[in-house]
């Protein structure tokens, strides 16, 4: 057997010695090697991802430049200008900008120079080991920037100061000219059909998650873009209207737990601001307003480990000689379900009493029977856990207690059915029974029932449909019930004179269950 000989992993190649041809390139771990062009690539990368997106805002320059006389409406020519064509004036400013600097021979070289001492920074920012010290005290990533913003901001007041406040005066003129003189952008059809109501956490062209609401007035056709979250919208819900000529309240959830609530400054106007925001553990996976009498009652679901369940009450503060009037919105936390609350959903407010009619109603309302239905809220929640709550309040929705825990006792029907993933409660105004309707992931649908309150609830029918039910709904009125099945199906049933429920119609052929079908809605009209 022929004698191996030792050879040494890993040594490096003496100088003179030379890698054969085609096997040439870096050694691990090495960079290749960049031009100027890539490292300014490079470096502005991340702030190129980060505010890129803004670039899709811009509008036609072919409808910029439409002008006409103003005709009593110049305010609201500028609250929609201003708003519309946000983007575009910013690209004018620039443009302007860049056009006085290059203009100003001392202002172009102090720019240039601070150009490259950013080029670098940047570059050198990025080194673990840069370090930088000022009086003893060390400076993190963070602070050195800081600090050279504050130097370029100190340098470029002393030196292009005037040239900007001097192009800024004229572009705020030429602005608020335009703004006048351009006519109230309107939607295309495809926009006005796509934004018919609300389109809350969207979607753009490129599929990334939208971070605002927006809202078309099909009256007006004007498109309010609500901007205040950070994160992509998960849910919105309208306030029930108070009465009389009353500002619309909108509350919105977004995915980092953010919540706001906006109102129109003044009904009609269009304008609308953000009143109170807050936060919650977790994502907003539901939120829901309540009755708006006697205080308006926001109910949070949150999709933390402890599914906490918030409920804000608004207030309203009167005005004295130390403050002026306005409101405040109380918050309190329940905890509900174990690993996030899914859905919720308020009981319609209404007394048994309003359907009755005749001499009984005297002597129900003189005994007081009845009359607790319109004193207490009642909320039904849906978790992670699998569980359905009831929840009792108060009136005014400052006093809350579960209520209910709904089982199915020895039949088991919804307690193997999964994740229950949506929950709704069925508006049957005038009726002393209550039904509420859940949905679970493998498309299980049932309806539970309480003939009276303090009656206990049980599970009046039950079916599947083909797919995971994902969220239930019912029509205004009760009569109909709605159920999305996957992600593009739902199906519509109503109950039928003998007390089932059957399918009427489904958007998806494809996305059916097994109860009877009928041809048309017009037969169970």
């Amino acid at each position: 057997m022929a004698e191996l000989s030792p050879v040494t992993v890993g040594a490096a190649l003496d100088a003179a010695d030379t890698l054969p041809k085609g096997v040439e390139g870096a050694m691990d771990g090495e960079k290749p090697p960049m031009n100027q062009l890539e490292e300014f690539k490079k470096a502005i990368g991340p702030y190129k991802e980060r505010y890129g997106h803004y670039l899709t805002q811009l509008k036609p320059w072919r409808d910029f430049i439409r002008l006409s006389k103003p005709e009593g409406d110049i305010q609201k020519r500028l609250q929609v200008n201003l708003t519309h064509f946000q983007i575009n004036y910013a690209v004018i400013f620039s443009v302007q900008m860049l056009a006085a600097i290059v203009m100003n021979p001392s202002c172009l070289i102090v720019m240039s120079v601070l150009a490259l001492v950013w080029l670098a920074f940047l570059k050198k920012n990025d080194d673990p080991s840069w370090e930088v010290s000022v009086g003893g005290m060390p400076l993190g990533k963070t602070q050195r920037w800081m600090v050279l913003s504050a130097i370029t901001g100190i340098v470029l007041l002393c030196v292009v100061g005037q040239v900007f406040f001097s192009a800024f005066f004229f572009f705020a003129m030429c602005v608020l000219v335009h703004g006048i003189l351009h006519p109230t952008p309107e939607l295309g059809f495809g926009e006005e059909v796509a934004l018919k109501s609300i389109c809350a956490g969207g979607c753009r062209d490129d599929l990334s998650p939208w971070p605002g609401i927006y809202l078309c007035v099909t009256v007006s056709k004007d498109l309010v873009d609500l901007r205040g979250h950070r994160a992509a919208v998960l849910c919105v819900a309208w306030a029930p209207p108070t009465g009389g000529r009353s500002a619309p309240t909108l509350a919105s959830g977004a995915a980092d737990g953010h919540v706001a609530i906006w109102r129109e400054t003044r009904p009609g106007s269009g304008v609308w601001s953000m009143v109170h925001q807050m936060n919650v553990p977790g994502a907003v996976n539901a939120l829901a307003f309540g009755a708006a009498e006697p205080n308006l009652v926001l109910a949070v679901g949150s999709g933390d480990e402890l599914g906490i369940l918030t409920l804000l009450v608004r207030k309203d503060i009167l005005a004295s000689p130390v403050q002026q009037a306005g409101e405040s919105w109380q918050v309190k936390a329940l905890p509900a379900h174990d690993g996030g609350v899914a859905d919720l959903s308020w009981k319609p407010v209404g007394s048994p009493l309003e359907l009755a009619t005749g001499p009984a109603v005297g002597r129900a309302a003189s005994s007081g029977v009845g009359q607790g239905a319109s004193k207490v809220r009642r909320l039904v929640t849906c978790g992670a856990d699998g569980r359905v709550l009831v929840w009792l309040g108060d009136a005014r929705g400052e006093m809350w207690k579960r209520e209910r825990f709904l089982d199915d006792g020895p039949d088991g029907v919804c307690s193997a059915a999964g994740l229950v993933r949506s929950v709704a409660w069925r508006p049957n105004f005038g009726l002393p029974s209550s039904t509420v309707a859940i949905c679970t992931e493998d498309g299980l649908v049932a309806l539970w029932v309480q003939d009276a309150e303090g009656l206990p609830w049980t599970v009046q029918t039950s079916w599947k449909v083909q797919g995971d039910a994902r969220r239930i709904s019912w029509a205004k009125a009760g009569t109909f019930l709605a159920v999305s099945v996957q992600q593009d199906g739902a199906v519509l049933y109503k109950e039928s004179a003998g007390g089932s429920w059957l399918e009427v119609a489904s958007v998806d052929e494809t996305v059916t269950s097994p109860a009877p079908k009928k041809s048309s809605l017009e037969e169970w009209e």
